[in-house]
């Protein structure tokens, strides 16, 4: 009555197809806690690795080491033997050649 002569008609449109409804999504104290966890995990097997690169590299330098002290030990039984042999040499000399080696 305050308006005069008109009237108002309210319409509703809505547009076909799916049904698209509120996705649910985690909290952001699960999202914080899930990607602590993947961090976690990844810090560990990185921290595994690096422990067995170094495990890895420890025994290759023990081996090289073993094989340098193999290698000195055979040099020095060789040089021992290399004395005797000379010594046995200039013992079975015939002559006299001082107090070390009587002929």
């Amino acid at each position: 009555w305050d308006e005069g002569r008109y009237f108002e008609i309210g319409l509703t449109f809505l547009e076909s197809g799916d049904r698209v409804f509120p996705a649910a999504a985690n909290a952001t104290t699960d999202n914080s806690n899930a990607a602590a966890d993947q961090s976690d995990l990844s810090c560990a097997s990185d921290f595994v690795m690096s422990v067995e690169r170094a495990i890895s590299r420890g025994s290759a330098v023990i081996k090289q080491a073993v094989s340098t002290v193999t290698g000195w030990a055979g040099r020095i039984t060789r040089l021992g033997q290399d004395a005797t042999g000379l010594f046995t040499m200039i013992a079975a000399l015939p002559g006299n050649f001082g107090r070390f080696f009587p002929g």
